[in-house]
Parts: structure tokens; C-alpha cells; sequence
């Protein structure tokens, strides 16, 4: 299998802008707007982690980056499963030097975390420019990843937890109520920073960042 991130990328940005359309600001039944939302949300963010997975693999056992140049990969004796493992050992997810394979996607990382990113692009900043320009994209654009990463989670997992302490952490960043009755409220709320409302603003940084790259 040949890892294509320009595909993964225009994927993204299409089903991003997709989603955008698909969710009505004016919806007055809140209901359906709790469902098109959880929708949104998680197909925002699987989409975002299916490109960081693909994006790691590449470098490790070969592909074309996003200006279709042929990647130097690390390892490309490997598997797909047994470069997800080595992947898991550079952030401590797996013990460092060991051999093993990855056939469940239950015990992969979660790659689109920004922490995640911050720490592989870390690990493997001397294999290539590109790694080292997606550390600089992860100080540059990672505050809105995670809050969006917090929203989602929120939003398809509603718990006490996500409610009070993660959901408020975020709170202070958009123009909105204190104590929102749900997590994709904030979706409807200006962001402070550019005065944009929130679900923009926050597909503009996650495309803005792949195009860093």
C-alpha cells in the first residue's frame, strides 16, 4: 500500500467543508442540532486522525508527502502493523526497542492529538524536514486542535468529567455562556482570538496546518 498524504489531505479538507454545510446555525429544532453535530464533530476528528496516521506510517515504511515527492522512509522492511508498534514505542505506548505488530486499531494512539503529533515529529525530527516543520505547525496551531479534540470528546462521550473540568477549560477562548447546556454550543460561539465562529475557525487552523506542512 502506497501512503498518498496530498490524497489524505484533500479528503480532509473535503469532508471538512462538507460537514460545515451540513449544519444549519439557524436550526431551531435543538434536538436535530444535537445529532447533526455529534455527526460533524466525529467526522471532523476521524478524518483529521486518519491523515496523522497515514502521515507517520509514510515516514516509517514509505509513501509521497504532500507535494507528491517520493518519502525516505526509516524502516521500509516493515509491515503496516509492525510500523504502527514501533510508531507506539516512540511515545511510550510500547516498550522502547521491542518488536511487535499493531492488528486492532484499539490499541493504537490516538493521532490527531496534538500532544501525540508534538511527540512522534519530536522523536523522528532528524529523519526529515517536513517532521521538523510539523513540530513548528504544532506550537503554531495546536491550541485550537485540542480544543476541538476537547469538544468532540465531549460531545460524543457526555459525562460528568467532560462537562465540567475539560469542557471549562475551554470556555474562556469563546464568546459564550459560562455553563453551556451542551458541548457543541460552542460550535455557535465567536472565538475571541479572530472573531470567527468557533466551527470555522477551527477547520481553517486544522487545514491552515496541513498546508504549514
Amino acid at each position: 500500500m502506497i501512503y498518498l498524504l496530498r490524497k489524505k489531505k484533500v479528503r480532509f479538507l473535503q469532508i471538512s467543508n462538507l460537514s460545515i454545510l451540513h449544519y444549519d446555525l439557524t436550526e431551531p429544532d435543538q434536538l436535530k442540532k444535537f445529532i447533526v453535530a455529534t455527526g460533524l464533530l466525529n467526522h471532523i476528528w476521524q478524518s483529521w486522525n486518519q491523515f496523522w496516521r497515514a502521515y507517520w506510517i509514510a515516514h516509517i515504511i514509505g509513501g509521497k508527502d504532500l507535494q507528491n515527492n517520493k518519502i525516505v522512509p526509516l524502516h521500509p522492511g516493515l509491515s503496516e502493523p509492525q510500523a504502527l508498534y514501533y510508531l507506539l514505542t516512540l511515545i511510550g505506548k510500547q516498550k522502547r526497542g521491542s518488536i511487535g505488530f499493531i492488528n486492532s486499531s484499539h490499541y493504537e494512539a490516538t493521532w490527531g492529538n496534538i500532544k501525540v503529533i508534538q511527540d512522534l515529529a519530536t522523536q523522528l525530527s532528524s529523519s526529515s524536514n517536513n517532521v521538523n516543520k510539523t513540530l513548528n505547525a504544532a506550537s503554531l496551531f495546536g491550541t485550537t486542535i485540542e480544543h476541538f479534540q476537547i469538544i468532540r470528546n465531549s460531545q460524543v462521550h457526555i459525562s460528568a468529567s467532560n462537562m465540567t473540568t475539560k469542557l471549562r477549560s475551554v470556555i474562556p477562548y469563546y464568546v459564550i455562556a459560562s455553563n453551556p447546556k451542551y458541548p457543541h454550543n460552542i460550535i455557535e460561539a465567536k472565538e475571541i482570538s479572530s472573531g470567527k465562529i468557533a466551527i470555522k475557525a477551527w477547520i481553517e487552523t486544522m487545514n491552515d496546518f496541513l498546508n504549514y506542512l
